[in-house]
C-alpha cells in the first residue's frame, strides 16, 4: 500500500513538472510567433525601402551613362552632382531581428533551415551595406576632391545638397565641361562610380532576394 502511495506520489509530481514543461514551451512558442510576426513586418519593410534606395543607385548609374556618352548643349549639373558628390548608407531596420535571435527559442521552429538563415541574416544586412561605405570613402577621398579642383561647381553642390547654402561662385561654361569631359581622368571617375553603384545594385538585389525567401518562410512558420 505505502509502495503504491509512493508511486502516486511520484507519477503526481512528474505529471506537474510535464504540465509545467509543457505551459513553459507553449509560452516560448506564442513568444517566438509574435516575435516573427514583428520580423516579417520589419522585413517587408526593409524590401520597400530596399526598393527605393535601388532606383537612387540606379538613377547615379543612368546619371554617368548620360556623362559618359551625351554631349550637352548646357553644363549636366544635376547628373555631375549625382556622380561626383551624391551618397548614402541604407539605414535597414534590424530591432524585431535582434529580439528574435536574442529572446526566442529558435529550436522550436519545424523548419529547421529557418533559424541558421536567422542567424546569417545580420552579415548579409552588412554585405550589402559595406558596398555603399565603399562609394562614400571614395566621394570623401577621390570624387568630391576631385571635381572640385576642376570646376567651378556651386551650383552642382546647391542641387546636389538643397538643404545647404552655398556661396555664389563662377558657375562652369560648356567650355570648362567639355574641356574636363574630354580627359581619360574625368572618364574613368565616372567609370568607378558606375562600378560601385552596380556593386551595390547587386548586393541589395541578392539581399531582397533572400528577404523574400525569409518572408515566406515565416508566413509558413507562423501559420
Amino acid at each position: 500500500m505505502l509502495a503504491l502511495e509512493g508511486l502516486a506520489i511520484v507519477a503526481s509530481i512528474l505529471l506537474a513538472f510535464a504540465i509545467d514543461a509543457w505551459w513553459q514551451e507553449r509560452s516560448e512558442r506564442k513568444l517566438l510567433d509574435n516575435a516573427l510576426v514583428s520580423l516579417r513586418v520589419e522585413l517587408k519593410s526593409n524590401l520597400a525601402m530596399i526598393d527605393r534606395f535601388q532606383q537612387l543607385h540606379q538613377d547615379i548609374v543612368d546619371a554617368g551613362v548620360y556623362l559618359l556618352e551625351t554631349a550637352p548643349a548646357g553644363v549636366p549639373v544635376e547628373q555631375l552632382g549625382q556622380v561626383f558628390v551624391s551618397g548614402w548608407v541604407t539605414d535597414y531596420s534590424t530591432g524585431a531581428l535582434d529580439i528574435v535571435l536574442g529572446n526566442t527559442r529558435l529550436d522550436l521552429l519545424e523548419d529547421k533551415a529557418l533559424p541558421t538563415a536567422l542567424v546569417a541574416l545580420p552579415a548579409r544586412y552588412e554585405d550589402a551595406i559595406e558596398d555603399e561605405r565603399w562609394a562614400i570613402e571614395r566621394l570623401n577621398e577621390t570624387w568630391i576632391p576631385y571635381i572640385s579642383s576642376v570646376l567651378p561647381v556651386a551650383s552642382m553642390w546647391d542641387v546636389a545638397l538643397p538643404n545647404l547654402t552655398f556661396p555664389v561662385l563662377q558657375e562652369p561654361s560648356e567650355a570648362d565641361f567639355l574641356r574636363v569631359a574630354e580627359s581619360l581622368e574625368f572618364r574613368n571617375h565616372v567609370t568607378n562610380r558606375i562600378g560601385y553603384e552596380l556593386l551595390s545594385i547587386s548586393a541589395q538585389r541578392d539581399l531582397s532576394a533572400t528577404l523574400q525567401d525569409m518572408v515566406e518562410q515565416i508566413e509558413t512558420a507562423v501559420e
